[in-house]
C-alpha cells in the first residue's frame, strides 16, 4: 500500500476499518533506460537483461477503497480526508441508526472535494459507516 488515509470528524468519533488499495498503481516510465540491453545475440543473455539503474522509478498509488466508521455525528457534521488522497470517487454507506432508540435510518450524503457531508433530516446523532472509493 503506497500510504495511509485519515479521518477527521467535524463531531462524534470517525475511524477507518479497513483500507485496501485496488491494485490498480503502476510505475512512473520516467525513461527508457532499460531498453539499453543490447542488440548482440548468442552468447550472453546479459545483453538482453534490463539496465534500469537510475532508481528514479517511483510507485504510483492507485485506487483505493476504505471503509469509516462513524459514531456520534448529526446533521451537517463533515467527514475529511486527508494523507495519501486526492480525489473522492464514489461514497456508499449502510447500518445507520439513531443513536437515541437504535431504529435504522436512511442517511445521504454529499461530497465537495474532499470532505463528506451528513444529510440525514435533522433525526438526531446517528451512527454508521461509509464505504469509500478514492485515489
Amino acid at each position: 500500500m503506497s500510504g495511509t488515509i485519515t479521518v477527521t470528524a467535524s463531531s462524534g468519533t470517525a475511524a477507518v476499518g479497513f483500507q485496501w488499495e485496488l491494485g490498480m498503481g503502476g510505475v512512473a516510465d520516467d525513461g527508457t533506460t532499460w531498453l539499453g540491453g543490447g542488440s548482440s545475440y548468442p552468447g550472453s543473455l546479459t545483453p538482453f537483461s534490463a539496465r534500469q539503474t537510475d532508481g528514479t522509478n517511483d510507485y504510483i498509488g492507485g485506487t483505493k477503497m476504505l471503509t469509516v466508521q462513524w459514531a456520534g455525528a448529526a446533521d451537517a457534521d463533515t467527514l475529511t480526508l486527508s494523507g495519501e488522497v486526492g480525489t473522492i470517487h464514489s461514497v456508499s454507506q449502510g447500518g445507520w441508526t439513531e443513536d437515541a432508540g437504535g431504529t435504522a435510518i436512511a442517511v445521504s450524503n454529499s461530497v465537495s472535494g474532499l470532505v463528506i457531508t451528513l444529510v440525514e433530516a435533522a433525526l438526531g446523532v446517528v451512527s454508521g459507516e461509509f464505504t469509500i472509493i478514492c485515489s
